[in-house]
This record gives C-alpha cells, sequence and structure tokens, in this order.
C-alpha cells in the first residue's frame, strides 16, 4: 500500500499549473468552507467542526449544511472534526483543513446498529471502492466497534474494517484525516499493532504529501513568499513530530528536501522583490 511521489527539483518543477497534477493556487485562502449532506433516514439536529478548541457551526439549508471558518494562519494541513448529534448519539468524522483545497464537502450518518455476525462483519471489510460505501461502511464498522456487542474474534475483525476504512477515505480524500480512534483500537490488539502503526505512518505521510504538493503549486503560480512560509513550516514539523518525519520519508519529503529548497525559494523570494 505504499505509495510514493517523485518529488522534482524546483528549479526544473513540473508544467504550469502546478506539480503532481495538482492546480496552482492564486493565493493562500483565506476561508474555508464546509458542505456536508446526511445520508440515511435519520437526519441530525445539529452539525458543526471542531479544530483545537474553536468550534465552527454549520446551518441546514434544504438538503445541505454549510459553514466556514477562517483559513488565514493554516499554512499546513491541520487535523479536525467534524460532528453530527442525532437523537441516539453523536458521530464523528476526523477531517483535514487543506490549505490547497478550501472548499470541502462531507457526508455523515448514524446508521442502524448492526448484528454482529460473519455476513454483516465481512461486508464492512469489503464494501467496494465508492465514496459512498466507504463512507457507509465506516460509519456502520465504526458505530459496532464502539457497541461491545461483538465476540473477541468478531470485535477484532469489526475494528480493524472501522480502521481500513478509515485509511481509504483519508488516502483517497485529501479533506479526510484518519481516524486515530480506531488506530488506536487497532493498535491494542497484538497482532494488529505493527499494521496500524505502520498505516498509521502512511497517513501522515500523506499529509505530508499535500502539504509539499501545496508549496510546489504556491512555487508555480510565483507566490515565493507564501511557498517559503510553508517550506519552513513543513520543516519544523519534521523536526519536531516524529510521526509526521517517519510519514513524509516514506514520501521522499525529507529534511535535506526542504533545506535545499528553502535555498531556492528564497533566492526566488528575494529576487521578485521590489527594490
Amino acid at each position: 500500500m505504499r505509495k510514493v511521489i517523485t518529488v522534482a527539483t524546483l528549479m526544473v518543477a513540473g508544467l504550469a499549473g502546478g506539480a503532481f497534477g495538482e492546480p496552482a493556487p492564486e493565493s493562500p485562502a483565506t476561508t474555508f468552507s464546509f458542505t456536508a449532506t446526511s445520508a440515511g433516514d435519520v437526519a441530525p439536529g445539529r452539525l458543526w467542526i471542531e479544530q483545537g478548541p474553536q468550534s465552527f457551526p454549520l446551518t441546514l439549508s434544504g438538503s445541505n449544511w454549510s459553514g466556514t471558518a477562517p483559513a488565514s494562519g493554516v499554512v499546513l494541513t491541520r487535523r479536525a472534526n467534524l460532528l453530527a448529534q442525532y437523537t441516539d448519539g453523536q458521530v464523528t468524522l476526523p477531517i483535514r483543513f487543506v490549505p490547497a483545497k478550501p472548499q470541502m464537502r462531507f457526508s455523515v450518518q448514524n446508521p442502524p446498529l448492526l448484528t454482529c455476525i460473519p455476513p454483516n462483519v465481512t461486508r464492512l471489510e469489503a464494501p467496494g471502492a465508492s465514496y459512498a460505501a466507504q463512507v457507509d461502511a465506516y460509519f456502520k464498522a465504526r458505530r459496532l466497534a464502539l457497541s461491545g456487542n461483538c465476540g473477541a474474534t468478531m470485535q477484532r475483525r469489526v475494528v480493524k474494517a472501522w480502521f481500513d476504512r478509515s485509511y481509504v477515505l483519508q488516502n483517497d480524500n485529501d479533506h479526510i484525516a484518519l481516524d486515530q480512534e480506531a488506530k488506536a483500537a487497532l493498535q491494542a490488539y497484538p497482532q494488529h499493532a505493527a499494521y496500524a502503526t505502520l498505516m498509521g505512518n502512511q497517513a501522515s505521510g500523506r499529509s505530508a504529501q499535500i502539504d509539499y504538493n501545496y508549496q510546489q503549486a504556491l512555487f508555480q503560480s510565483q507566490d515565493y513568499s507564501a511557498a517559503v512560509e510553508v517550506n519552513a513550516a513543513m520543516t519544523e514539523r519534521i523536526r519536531e513530530d516524529e510521526g509526521f518525519a517517519a510519514g513524509a520519508l516514506e514520501q521522499g519529503v525529507t529534511l535535506d528536501r526542504l533545506v535545499s529548497d528553502s535555498v531556492v525559494l528564497e533566492a526566488r523570494r528575494d529576487a521578485a522583490a521590489p527594490e
């Protein structure tokens, strides 16, 4: 499942429009906007996003929930949570604030609690590749895993299905993050601990890939000051966060690469500055 990007040298990076197929942003966004829909027969009474100590409400209009959050100062991807309150409980979808993707869409649901029998668990383990199927299986596996209704063997399978669905969702969608609760639950099983740690590092690498692509896109659009800021923030995160550093290494984003990039970026920024 290892996914490696080719790190281009900044001096010859990519084609116009951004590195690695990413569109070059005109400038860093000042606002994130969120749209969420609720699947299933039961609608939530409240949706909101939490990022650190901050909370951002979403309002219902028709069948869509929408809201905003300030993007100023968000240089790298940040973990957050989309929460939905239902009459019979609350669900959480871990998400990412992504500076390069200021408009984000989500789907949430609070599905009926499945009976913990082999056919149901098998469907959670292999739900199909579509986004809708993965989201549906994620929320069903999450609810079943947290219910405590399974025996030991089936519980282990359900927890792994919960984790795997979360991993696939974050790997396929920049704005969805790995569920750390699912990761911790899977790490509690000795036979899955190494796997959960490895895939957790891969998810950190996914964030590093998103951030590095953003740095390259800013370079391509000649926003050198913003690219310098992103590069410096990535350098600091790699130095301070071992998990992020391990994941970044998997993607070819190393400290040496960022230090080398900083020389080019700062030179371009200084050359472009008015005298």
